[in-house]
């Protein structure tokens, strides 16, 4: 076990549409360092020792009611 803080960086991403009829709304990364054109996220920070730290994003996907989508 490590006892001296360490430095941490998480990514994630939010969705990209390719569909005009697909839209990404209500995107909220606190903390996060954010790409508009790629959508990617960026958390820096450092890390105490037996501490723990959470991240948080949200988004939402509005697109026609008949069409199947697939978040991967």
């Amino acid at each position: 076990m490590k006892r001296q803080a360490i430095n941490l960086i998480v990514e994630d991403q939010f969705p990209i549409s390719k569909s005009k009829e697909i839209e990404i709304l209500d995107q909220e990364a606190p903390e996060a360092e954010v790409n508009k054109e790629t959508g990617k996220l960026s958390w820096k920070f450092s890390l105490e020792p037996n501490k723990e730290k959470k991240v948080h994003h949200q988004f939402s996907v509005k697109s026609p009611k008949a069409m199947v989508l697939s978040l991967d």
